[in-house]
Parts: structure tokens; sequence; C-alpha cells
């Protein structure tokens, strides 16, 4: 009886070792992904602008001003009510778009000031119905970080969403 319980005993050993010679394989399928946390915090600086706008007697007088650390593309948009007539007095550089912006066509530098923008308008004619009426000029600026093309052009990407803490 003890033979043959020695010969089971083997067995079942021989079976078990053939049968995890498998298993290491699939142990390193089930360990092959992993998860980390944790990390460390860049600064890398960013851009940003300053808009300044004064107004007298010849328009609105628009200049943007990066603040920022690195350089940039601005554009602007002007909204007003519909009867008021407004006319760009743009200089070299800026530049209106069919898209209904003014793009200013030189690359903003870092501390650097734009041309400034010249937006003249004429008031409706004077009557009951608007003779207490203010009228406003809204000027909207955005601005996107220079990037750079697979040929190392400078390119404004105003559809990328950039944003800061």
């Amino acid at each position: 009886m003890r033979k043959f319980n020695k010969k089971l005993v083997l067995s079942i050993v021989a079976l078990v070792m053939i049968s995890t010679l498998g298993i290491g394989k699939a142990l390193g399928y089930f360990t092959t992904h992993t998860n980390a946390t944790g990390g460390y915090k860049m600064d890398l600086g960013f851009t940003d602008t300053k808009i300044e706008e004064d107004v007298d007697k010849d328009g609105k007088h628009v200049v943007i001003t990066n603040v920022g650390d690195y350089d940039c593309f601005v554009r602007i948009k002007v909204f007003a009510a519909d009867n008021l007539k407004i006319r760009y007095n743009l200089g070299k550089d800026w530049q209106e778009s069919d898209d209904g912006y003014i793009y200013y066509n030189k690359v903003l530098s870092s501390k650097d000031k734009t041309s400034e923008l010249n937006i003249k308008y004429t008031l409706p004619e004077v009557n009951d119905d608007n003779k207490d009426k203010d009228y406003n000029i809204v000027v909207i600026q955005e601005f996107t970080p220079v990037v750079y093309d697979d040929q190392g052009n400078l390119i404004a990407n105003w559809q990328q969403v950039y944003e800061t803490e």
C-alpha cells in the first residue's frame, strides 16, 4: 500500500509541476499593465495679454500688450449697436478678415505692444427716441501662443484652447 501511495503522490506532484509551467506566461500577461500616481509640477510660463482702450472725439483707440513670457498672435472683434456706423483706421499692422476678426499681422513679442488700432464711429442722428441713449462699442481681444508647423514656420492656431490654473 505504501508503494501505491508513493507512486500516487509522485504522479500528483509531477502533474502539478507540469501544469504550472504555463503559469509564468499567464502571470506575465496579467502584469503587463500598471498604474502610477504622483507627479511634478513644471512651470513653463505662459502668454497673457492686456488691452488698453481710450475714447476721444476721434474714436476708440485700442492697444494690446503682451504681458506674458512668450510670443503670441492677437486678434480683436468689435461689437456695436446696429445703428452705429463703424470704420477702422487699420494702419499697416492690422488686417480686417472675412471671419469678423481684425488680426494684428505681426508676432507680438513678450512685453511688447501692438500699434494702435483706431475704431471710428458715427452716431445716429438724434431724435426723440434716442436723445438719452448711450452707445457702447465692445472690443473683445484674443491671443494664441506662437507655434511652429512641420517645416518650422510660425503659425497661429486659433482652434487650440489653452488653459491656465
